[in-house]
């Protein structure tokens, strides 16, 4: 099985947004597992919901820190959008991601 590294989770992500495509059809596109894709949906949608949930938008504003990292090539990793997610929870004081 490949392992994926988060820009590539990224890029996944992107694609599912853009083309909407079906499990199956990303998964060939990507030559990856279906239970990668799912799983990757699975965590989108419980992230999305916790945000949403709350009433924050940390998934939005850490995404948009994320992809202005890349077109200015910084390097990324989970650990550092961890943090920024992190960060981002402590400017909206949401208490849920501090001890993270």
């Amino acid at each position: 099985m490949k392992i994926l590294t988060l820009k590539e989770k990224v890029e996944v992500i992107k694609y599912w947004e853009e083309n909407k495509k079906s499990v199956r059809k990303i998964a060939k596109c990507f030559s990856i597992e279906k239970s990668q894709v799912s799983d990757i949906y699975t965590y989108i949608k419980k992230f999305n919901s916790n945000a949403t949930s709350t009433g924050t938008g940390i998934d939005e504003m850490t995404l948009k820190w994320f992809f202005a990292a890349q077109n200015k090539n910084t390097p990324d990793s989970g650990t550092t959008l961890k943090e920024k997610a992190i960060a981002v929870a402590g400017s909206l004081d949401v208490q849920a991601l501090q001890n993270v």
